[in-house]
């Protein structure tokens, strides 16, 4: 799952988010690196990513920062998200 901190608290059933494997590095280019990285191996895996941060109607909200870089790196692979699902 992907989303701004405060929206990944609200796990589903059998979802997880890459918090424990994105330890503060200290600056954000670096953090960045480390980011993509982690959300790349993922993808990798075939797993649909849901995005926690969109409103009532599966509308993308808050799209800044790592959040905006993440979503942006999915869409330049060819994900396509689905208001719907959310995924």
């Amino acid at each position: 799952m992907i989303g701004k901190l405060a929206d990944l608290k609200n796990l589903g059933a059998g979802e997880r988010t890459l918090l424990d494997r994105l330890p503060n590095l200290g600056n954000p280019k670096a953090n960045w690196l480390q980011n993509s990285s982690v959300l790349r191996q993922e993808w990798r895996l075939g797993q649909p990513i849901r995005d926690a941060s969109v409103d009532a109607t599966g509308k993308l909200i808050n799209n800044t920062g790592f959040l905006r870089a993440e979503r942006n790196l999915l869409e330049n692979q060819g994900w396509i998200y689905d208001p719907a699902t959310t995924l």
